[in-house]
């Protein structure tokens, strides 16, 4: 759907998930901009440390916080 992205959808998982009976496993998180810079910073760490994106691009790319 044109103007929602991912902190849209997965608030909805979010709280949608809060209505069912608990399944066993951890539950959906709010992927938002705050997380996505979180995600991409750990993914640009791990990335430099074994060598597959030495200079972070790849991750800029996948955990981008906007468009």
């Amino acid at each position: 759907m044109p103007w929602l992205g991912p902190s849209f959808f997965t608030k909805f998982l979010y709280f949608t998930g809060k209505t069912v009976t608990p399944a066993n496993g951890p539950e959906p998180l709010v992927l938002d901009r705050i997380m996505a810079r979180h995600m991409r910073s750990l993914a640009s760490t791990v990335g430099r440390e074994t060598g597959h994106d030495s200079d972070g691009s790849i991750a800029g790319w996948v955990w981008r916080d906007q468009d």
